[in-house]
């Protein structure tokens, strides 16, 4: 009052009645002004509106249960705002010059909007230094990371804490949009967007506070249930006013007393598997929520990695005071050194697929029948996927592979890491199966953060260089790579080098383990590819024996330059020795040699490749082709990209549509080729063989091994259909064949080899002929002495009886169907010292 008096040049000692009583009239308006009670026209009108019928009465009361304190607060945010000013020198600045408006009260509204102005450029500052934090971003994504890492809408950050101010609106609004205006001016814009669009969204996210932070959100929350029910936006609508109408019913007491004796944060959660509706449900848990006693059995909020959040501190006093005195949130708010790199990334690049997401609430069973996760299925798929993920990433960023990685690549090893943590956390949860790298990666216990990264620095090398370079490269690289443990680097040395190369090598590795370390047996690897490599440029002119000669000289000279003497050197002189193999045509492979034997790339993609519409034969013509090229001939030698875009351009010209060549470069370890695909090729003629390595070739049938044994058949179309060790179960006869096979399976190219002959592989004394049901059928067993026996199954029938003697090469059987089979082949087994080995390392020609 004292204010208006001076303001008025009145003299206090000397005031008449009417002055008294004006002045009397300004100090009671300016109080109900500072406690929101003004008079408010919209208000009086929503209270009549919600007085003219119970439908508007509960439509009205779930919107805005409180109408002129939350009105006028809203009128008082925009009125202390850079828009309040701006209203102030125009549209009021109008109305005093028409007579319309006291000067007094213009010049109120401009000092508001003056201050308003101050405290938006004080919010833009605090937000330019990380203290103040505005709303959240509208990249659902974006915004649910940002809240795992405990930043929150509208809050002071300090000292790595959060706490939220919107409570003290309007007073913060102003300071909220200038915090927006600095997000705003900070954002990305893709390079599309006009100047026109971003200005419009800069002005958009300016006036989300008032949206937000004023009784304007009840409605905007309505708006937002429309938008969500596309098929029918008035249900949605509906559904948010009976829940917002219904929720008043318990107090808020009531919920402050629950979070108190309940520390965990809880949400709801609609299980599909339930006959109430989704909606009732939510409503349900919801009140339940609010209730003590009841909030202890709804499901838990968890974050975007799983965790689960809580009401406050761990004391229960400390967290009584919290809830009930504290009018803002408190939340911890310094993210771990991954969620810190994933942001970066985030923010160099723009792609949001680097940020984590929540799973799907349901999966699809082997028949393609959809099911739906219950609460607690889902809590745990969330958890242990949150977990799996945060953990390898968190492996991930501190390598020195992620350091010396592309951005590019970084985002391809971080998507390798949720696929893992996605199928590994379902394998859990419900019993999905793993295979190909998730399988290998689990089974084997290492840490996945560092096999990915390690992978995508070998796929990387392998765009741009020969494959045995691209393999010297990242075996370099994790020798030297001081961050690793030994035990780390021969995880890595296991499973990305020895198994991803292929299961006969790693099976080779296992036979001499305890004579070779891991990372000896790597490098002799590297220095057999290397050889291989470099041989037909320069250890000879020569074909055949001449070259494999000059191979083994070059091997031998390396075992030299190391020292190797004794066991060590016989051991890899035995597994790495050097022979001329010449392999059958490409098209003589099988998917399922493929899934068994082939490296880590192949079997993570030879399904999709299967799926594509191509053959086996087709595609290996056309990984042929792809890994013919030469450097320095075919694609710039050195050059970053060169060999990749060589690769693509062949497998383009090899295939009929872009899923067939996707899935081709998958398969050869390749990625991000996107936009090197060039339409209008056409897959390379079928052969319409359907087998793998040729058993009896020309070259071959007749010759004896060093073991001193031939082949087991004449048949010039006979192949290997199944090879040594792990596969895929197949449908049999019986049932389904084993996944680890003890031997090898020979069938026939154009047709099949039964009634062909079974022959001894070697001279020795027939120890038993006999019938097993479920496996070999009719079968014959042959001893040759020095320790070696072999096996021949399936046969219709055998030639021979207990206790004959036969030679290398007399037949001992007639190639049949019988026992476990899916269809005539003949299986070979071979025992040494009373363990099987691959028959292929003493058939001619093999190892």
């Amino acid at each position: 009052m004292g204010n208006f008096l001076t303001a008025r040049g009145w003299d206090v000692n000397n005031l008449t009645e009417s002055q008294l009583n004006e002045a009397r009239q300004h100090a009671i308006q300016d109080a109900k002004i500072a406690t929101f009670q003004d008079a408010s026209k919209l208000a009086d009108k929503l209270s009549e509106i919600e007085h003219s019928g119970k439908a508007w009465g509960v439509a009205i009361g779930s919107l805005v249960p409180f109408k002129r304190t939350p009105i006028n607060v809203a009128k008082r945010s925009f009125e202390l705002s850079p828009v309040g000013l701006l209203k102030a020198i125009t549209y009021d600045a109008a109305q005093v010059k028409k007579g319309n408006m006291d000067a007094t009260k213009m010049i109120d509204h401009i000092g508001q909007g003056l201050t308003g102005s101050g405290v938006a450029v004080l919010g833009a500052f605090l937000a330019a230094q990380g203290i103040f934090s505005a709303g959240s971003s509208d990249d659902d994504k974006e915004a649910n990371f940002d809240a795992g890492m405990g930043q929150q809408e509208y809050a002071i950050n300090i000292g790595g804490k959060s706490y939220t101010i919107d409570w003290a609106s309007p007073a913060v609004v102003p300071l909220a949009m200038g915090g927006e205006l600095y997000e705003a001016l900070h954002q990305k814009y893709d390079d599309e967007e006009t100047a026109f669009n971003q200005a419009m969204a800069t002005v958009s996210r300016m006036f989300d506070p008032m949206l937000n932070m004023t009784m304007l959100s009840g409605i905007g929350s309505t708006v937002t249930s429309a938008a969500y029910n596309k098929s029918n936006p008035l249900f949605g609508i509906a559904s948010n006013i009976a829940t917002n109408f219904g929720g008043q019913f318990v107090p808020t007491l009531f919920g402050q007393v629950a979070r108190t004796v309940d520390n965990t944060r809880r949400t709801t959660y609609a299980d599909k598997n339930s006959p109430v509706p989704s909606s009732v449900q939510k409503f349900l848990q919801r009140q339940a929520n609010k209730i003590p006693g009841l909030s202890q059995y709804q499901p838990a909020y968890t974050d975007v990695w799983g965790r689960e959040q809580k009401n406050g501190p761990d004391n229960v006093f400390a967290r009584a005071a919290y809830n009930f005195f504290s009018p803002g949130y408190l939340a911890d708010a310094k993210g771990t050194q991954a969620e810190k790199a994933l942001k970066e990334l985030y923010q160099a690049t723009g792609d949001n697929s680097v940020l984590p997401s929540k799973p799907q609430k349901y999966y699809k069973d082997a028949d393609g029948v959809k099911k739906f996760l219950s609460a607690s299925e889902y809590s745990k798929l969330t958890s242990e996927g949150g977990k799996i993920s945060l953990d390898a990433i968190d492996k991930l960023t501190k390598s020195e592979a992620y350091k010396q990685m592309s951005n590019d690549e970084r985002i391809e090893a971080v998507a390798d890491i949720y696929k893992y943590a996605k199928d590994v956390a379902a394998n859990k949860t419900y019993g999905k199966e793993l295979d190909g790298t998730t399988k290998l990666v689990k089974e084997s216990g290492m840490e996945p953060g560092l096999y990915y990264a390690y992978k995508e620095m070998q796929s990387n090398f392998k765009a741009s260089m020969e494959n045995y370079e691209a393999f010297d490269q990242t075996f370099l690289a994790i020798k030297n790579d001081k961050s690793l443990s030994e035990q780390e680097k021969n995880s890595l040395y296991h499973n990305l080098l020895i198994k991803g190369n292929d299961e006969a090598t790693w099976k080779k590795y296992t036979e001499i383990s305890d004579k070779v370390t891991a990372e000896e047996f790597v490098d002799a690897l590297t220095q057999v590819k290397y050889i291989k490599g470099i041989g037909k440029e320069e250890l000879s002119d020569e074909t055949g024996a001449e070259q494999a000669k000059a191979e083994a000289t070059e091997f031998s000279k390396y075992l030299d330059m190391m020292g190797y003497t004794g066991e060590k050197r016989a051991a890899l002189e035995d597994k790495f020795g050097f022979y001329s193999m010449i392999r059958q045509d490409p098209q003589n492979y099988t998917f399922d040699m493929l899934k068994n034997e082939g490296n880590t790339y192949e079997r993570d993609a030879i399904s999709a490749v299967e799926s594509s519409g191509m053959s086996a034969s087709q595609y290996n013509q056309i990984k042929t082709l792809a890994n013919r090229l030469q450097a320095g001939v075919d694609y710039e030698k050195g050059k970053s990209g060169a060999k990749k875009a060589a690769q693509a351009k062949i497998v383009s010209q090899n295939v009929d549509n872009y899923d067939q060549y996707a899935a081709v470069m998958s398969a050869l370890g390749l990625k991000r080729f996107d936009s090197l695909y060039s339409s209008g090729g056409k897959l390379p003629k079928d052969s319409g063989l359907n087998t793998g390595i040729n058993v009896n070739r020309s070259s071959a049938s007749q010759k004896t091994s060093s073991a001193g044994f031939v082949n087991p058949t004449t048949a010039s179309n006979s192949v290997v259909t199944s090879g040594y060790g792990g596969r895929n179960a197949v449908k049999t006869s019986t049932g389904y064949s084993s996944t680890d096979h003890d031997g090898i399976d020979i069938g026939g190219t154009g047709g099949n080899l039964n009634g062909q002959a079974a022959d001894s592989i070697g001279g020795g004394k027939v120890t038993e002929v006999g019938y097993d049901e479920n496996g070999y059928g009719n079968y014959v067993v042959v001893d040759h002495g020095n320790g070696y026996t072999s096996l021949y199954g399936h046969l219709q029938k055998a030639t021979v009886k207990q206790g004959d003697t036969v030679s290398a090469g007399q037949q001992v059987g007639v190639i049949g169907s019988t026992g476990s089979s899916s269809a005539p082949h003949l299986h070979l087994r071979v025992h040494k010292n009373g363990q099987s080995i691959d028959p292929r390392t003493v058939i001619p020609g093999y190892k």
